[in-house]
């Protein structure tokens, strides 16, 4: 019997020519309930590993090119101390308009005389990307994260902030802020809707029909939403899945809640970022894995 993963010479030792590498994911599938263009770093990142991961489309943004041009306004011209962004999405729509409309260097230019906060790495990354400058981000990529932030940060009374998000934004930051005497501008830039299954998700549901998707993350509460009304139109149920064998996982507490609403079980990544979904997995994946038997 071949011991796992390297052969051994005659001495008991492997041999250094012939070292068999097996990828930590070899041979599973995970998917992920996002469009394969706002999922790259998550398939690179699976794929790295020797998985397959399935992108699955959930929700369609729609942009409110009335409100985004009314918040550009807004940020032009009020008398503000704080911008929060609390997605890559609010960011991308708020700054392409911006330099559809020639507007983008003023724009920049006085977000850049202010305290600028992002959620999380990636809507950093995506501010930097416009050359707008990021004081900070919480240690948590949530709101939860964002309260937390702030509550250390103990600005007092009299600052105002401007929040440009999602329409379906929950009210819970708007509130925590404003009890702590700030005053806060919510500008609602996008709303979402479920987006048309396509293809893929026929080949998903024979998939977790059978029991051969290992792993399942959701990346919003939106997402969870919308991912149980397109499973409606196949007439199929989360309930029915082999949880033995299918792991299900939340990027972050607004996403569990919505799980927990429908009594599913998921693990919860303590990092809420994509990366922190794809690491949870991997592990627990990996913990999973039988010992192989040549």
């Amino acid at each position: 019997m071949k011991s796992r993963g390297y052969a051994k010479n005659s001495h008991g030792f492997p041999n250094s020519d012939k070292l068999i590498f097996r990828k930590p994911l070899n041979k599973k599938t995970i998917a992920i309930t996002r469009k394969p263009e706002d999922a790259k770093e998550f398939l690179n990142l699976v794929a790295s590993a020797g998985g397959r991961a399935i992108a699955l489309p959930t929700i369609d943004f729609v942009p409110n090119h009335r409100a985004i041009k009314n918040a550009i306004r807004r940020i032009l011209v009020d008398n503000f101390d704080i911008c929060i962004f609390m997605s890559p999405k609010g960011v991308s729509m708020l700054c392409s308009y911006a330099t559809q409309a020639e507007g983008m260097e003023e724009l920049k230019s006085i977000l850049n005389t202010k305290a600028v906060i992002a959620q999380g790495p990636a809507t950093k990354n995506v501010l930097q990307n416009y050359g707008i400058s990021v004081e900070q981000i919480p240690d948590k990529f949530s709101s939860e994260g964002m309260v937390s932030l702030f509550r250390r940060l103990e600005l007092g009374s009299g600052k105002k902030v401007i929040i440009p998000r999602s329409g379906k934004s929950n009210d819970y930051l708007g509130k925590e802020l404003l009890s702590m005497g700030l005053g806060v501008t919510e500008l609602f830039l996008y709303s979402t809707k479920t987006a048309v299954p396509g293809q893929i998700w026929n080949e998903f549901v024979n998939l977790i029909n059978q029991g051969e998707v290992d792993a399942l993350i959701f990346t919003s509460g939106s997402s969870v939403c919308s991912f149980f009304e397109i499973l409606n139109k196949f007439t199929f149920s989360l309930h029915h899945l082999p949880l033995t064998s299918t792991v299900i996982i939340s990027i972050g507490p607004l996403t569990t809640k919505k799980l927990k609403e429908r009594s599913i079980y998921c693990i919860e990544a303590s990092e809420h970022t994509i990366r922190g979904t794809f690491e949870l997995a991997k592990s627990v994946l990996e913990s999973k894995t039988l010992p192989r038997r040549d």
